[in-house]
């Protein structure tokens, strides 16, 4: 679409600050920023003839966001356009190795893609208006995680352009709600605000954290190659060398053994309990393990040290008769039992919490926009998708029923929708065959 001329810089200007930073600017800062450039543009007159679909402009001094296609019709755009397809495909790779269960954080995006903190907070707030984009939460250190819903297998872009085309120009409903009547712009992203959305059990940087003193590091790098060849996300320290280079090393292991890991492994010996930075290691590891109501610090022995803080009943492995190939394969059976949707994040209750919030958008977009129209079949199916990675397959498998029985009145049986609906539900029930 040709825009006016002042839509489209009202738009620009708009990007070029977010491109800058990262974050959407308030409606006060486009104004400040247009009166010191001497520029007659008045930004709420501008936004009320807006065309539809491009941002979310709010009034009285909230927040100005563009759509994708907004961005999209900015000029500089393109490195957030190519960071987008990079993502998408990323995420493609991720649901397909993860068999449907797929989720990231952004600091894999940073690690993975070696991107840098600005393109990862830009593709942040970007993120929400792609349709395989499941909702998330987090915070805005890096900890922030997305899911990744069914969409994804019909959303593989190798282009911007390519990007633009499968996610639809977006239109505008009016509906009137409890008497009122307001504006819906149908798939305008919307990124949950900072720290807003509860977690569907924490999702963390590393899987497990290594801790080790320098005599051992023969053995312990040859555990870290294995962990890291099979996509456990593992902390050793060779491994984290530019991202160590600077870093006040006390206040960022203390983060990463505390806050950073699902599990710690500690390698147990007598030059690790007499040395000043593998004890400092640990009391970060023990000060989480007296939080955590299950299992955290995972210790494993090279003599028969008794290390400082650490209960002799706590259940060890001895690595005098473990080759680190074994010790790498009983990590990653320790992963995958914390991962089990039999455990701990089934009976996470903020995972209720975040099921209860998905189950008030699907109510709300049924109130406002109908139980057929595509946004609201398509949080459905966010939700089933939800329902299945926590385990719960009847519930799973009724809602995908209805979901499919719907988008094959609506939008017919061969539509591409219909048919990741259809291939949903087939995956669900096969799990719960395998499940017995």
């Amino acid at each position: 679409m040709d825009l006016p001329s002042d839509q489209r810089r009202l738009l620009q200007v708009i990007f070029e600050r977010f491109h800058e930073t990262g974050e959407w600017p308030s409606v006060d800062d486009l104004r400040f920023e247009l009166d010191d450039a001497g520029e007659d543009l008045d930004v709420p007159e501008v936004a009320k003839r807006l065309a539809p679909g491009y941002a979310a402009i709010q009034s009285g001094g909230g927040v100005a966001r563009l759509t994708i296609h907004g961005v999209a019709a900015c000029a500089g755009s393109q490195a957030e356009l190519d960071d987008l397809v990079e993502v998408s495909r990323y995420a493609y790779r991720l649901y397909r190795e993860s068999h449907g269960h797929a989720r990231f954080t952004g600091v894999e995006l940073a690690a993975d893609l070696r991107m840098d903190d600005l393109r990862v907070h830009r593709v942040q707030r970007l993120l929400g208006g792609l349709p395989w984009d499941g909702g998330g939460g987090g915070s805005d250190d890096g900890s922030w995680y997305r899911i990744v819903n069914s969409d994804i297998v019909r959303f593989k872009p190798q282009t911007a352009a390519e990007l633009l085309a499968m996610v639809p120009l977006p239109r505008r409903y009016d509906a009137t709600v409890e008497g009122r009547t307001s504006t819906v712009a149908d798939d305008l992203p919307v990124t949950p605000a900072v720290g807003a959305a509860p977690e569907l059990g924490r999702r963390y940087p590393y899987d497990v954290a290594l801790s080790f003193a320098g005599e051992q590091r023969a053995y312990v790098e040859l555990v870290a190659a294995d962990l890291k060849s099979q996509g456990v996300k593992v902390f050793y320290d060779a491994y984290e060398r530019v991202v160590l280079w600077g870093k006040d090393l006390y206040t960022h292991f203390d983060e990463v053994y505390q806050k950073q890991a699902r599990f710690a492994v500690v390698f147990a010996s007598a030059e690790y309990a007499s040395k000043a930075w593998p004890k400092h290691e640990l009391r970060s590891a023990q000060a989480r393990a007296l939080k955590e109501k299950g299992e955290y610090l995972l210790p494993a022995r090279f003599d028969d040290t008794e290390i400082p803080g650490v209960p002799s009943t706590i259940s060890y492995i001895d690595l005098r008769s473990v080759t680190p190939a074994e010790l790498s394969t009983l990590i990653q059976e320790k992963l995958r039992a914390a991962e089990s949707p039999h455990g701990r994040l089934g009976e996470d209750p903020t995972v209720l919490e975040a099921l209860a919030l998905q189950q008030q958008v699907l109510a709300t977009r049924t109130r406002v926009l109908g139980p057929d129209h595509p946004d609201t079949l398509g949080t459905a199916n966010n939700l089933a998708d939800t329902l299945r990675l926590l385990g719960r397959l009847p519930e799973a498998r009724t809602l995908q029923q209805q979901v499919l029985a719907a988008r094959t009145r609506v939008l017919g049986p061969d539509h591409p929708d219909t048919l990741g609906t259809a291939n949903n539900l087939a995956d669900t029930l096969r799990m719960m065959h395998e499940r017995g």
